[in-house]
């Protein structure tokens, strides 16, 4: 069994690119898998994810794609990004050949993973680049809506991912690659990975969905994780997954994060006062004295889970689920507590922190 997570690392691509794989020009009939070249100006949102320590050639420093929704927003895999920092990613946008398109690279100011992500799991597989300054003109894509149907749609993916089912001797397109895929329900897509003798037992949760056919054929692959999967609403494309992973490629359905479930935490952190957030103290600067403050506050919130849940034993003090309140949920209690330390430190505060020092 093979689990692909559809990323490509800056490691692969230079072993690709020193073993001479890659597109010639005159080989742009190739296939994302199954599919063809996109045209040039069909999908101007997708953007290319790009390693900004690389050298100058977009071709090369490409690992993930994703989607402006904004003109100071894109949104992509949690899988890309997961242990990124903002300054390690540019996002390059504007050409679809990523070799001779002349395309434009911004930076990245704020990365949001989805609190929810689990590798392991491949739950919440979302995440959020606030770019260092917006697109003009932007052309972004629209989200889909919490209530729709997807089941049976005709949806479209695009990257810039392997175009071989083979991933042991890939072979990366220059040219962006588009392919049709229709969508399935998660209980037939369940049923594939049984059909398919899977070790993944019912691996299809409600945060995701499965496009393209049992039998396999088409698919997206490694090097396409965080691009988009799209349908057609009321005469507009609109944004219904992300590439997220499968059981290699183009071998049977591919698995897509299903944005409908997202809807409201993407607005929400694309709206929300990241400098008052980070201003603890509310003097109208960002320093180390608001990480005192930050830190202050979160134990305060867990004197206060002692005093009013542990301790008395309530059940709001269980918190692992097996009713009752122990040291187990002590432990968890203050582990909670430092992850939402580190992730109002790396999503909040340094971003923050890192503009003011610029400005000066």
């Amino acid at each position: 069994m093979r689990i692909t997570r559809k990323t490509l690392t800056g490691l692969l691509m230079a072993v690709v690119l020193s073993a001479g794989v890659g597109t010639s020009p005159g080989a742009t009939s190739g296939r994302i898998i199954g599919g063809k070249p996109a045209d040039s100006a069909r999908w101007p949102w997708v953007v290319s994810l790009q390693h900004s320590f690389g050298d100058s050639d977009p071709y090369h420093n490409h690992f993930c794609g994703g989607s402006l929704i904004a003109p100071d927003w894109v949104i992509t895999a949690a899988h890309c990004v997961e242990a990124t920092q903002p300054f390690d990613v540019a996002v390059f946008f504007g050409a679809t050949n990523l070799r001779h398109g002349r395309g434009t690279s911004v930076g990245v100011r704020r990365i949001i993973v989805h609190p929810d992500y689990v590798a392991d799991l491949f739950t919440g597989d979302l995440a959020l680049l606030q770019l260092d300054s917006p697109v003009q003109d932007a052309p972004v894509v629209a989200l889909v809506d919490t209530t729709a149907t997807l089941t049976g749609s005709r949806a479209v993916a695009v990257g810039w991912g392997n175009m071989k089912a083979d991933t042991d001797s890939p072979l990366f397109p220059f040219r962006l690659q588009q392919v049709e895929l229709p969508i399935v329900s998660n209980t037939t897509c369940n049923e594939g990975f049984e059909q398919a003798q899977s070790l993944l037992i019912n691996p299809i949760g409600s945060d995701m969905l499965c496009a393209g056919y049992l039998a396999g054929g088409k698919d997206t692959c490694r090097g396409d994780s965080g691009g988009p999967l799209m349908i057609r609403r009321n005469g507009q494309w609109v944004l219904a997954g992300l590439t997220s992973w499968g059981e290699g490629c183009a071998s049977s359905y591919g698995v897509y994060t299903r944005l409908s479930r997202f809807v409201d935490f993407i607005r929400d952190a694309m709206s929300r006062d990241y400098f008052a957030a980070a201003d603890v103290d509310q003097n109208g600067v960002v320093n180390n004295r608001d990480k005192t403050r930050q830190r202050q506050q979160l134990r305060v919130r867990v004197q206060t889970y002692l005093d009013e849940c542990w301790q008395p034993a309530f059940s709001c003090g269980d918190l692992n689920g097996d009713r009752r309140s122990d040291w187990n949920d002590l432990e968890q209690m203050g582990r909670d507590t430092e992850a939402d330390f580190q992730r109002w430190l790396r999503e909040v505060w340094q971003p923050e922190k890192n503009t003011a020092s610029a400005r000066k």
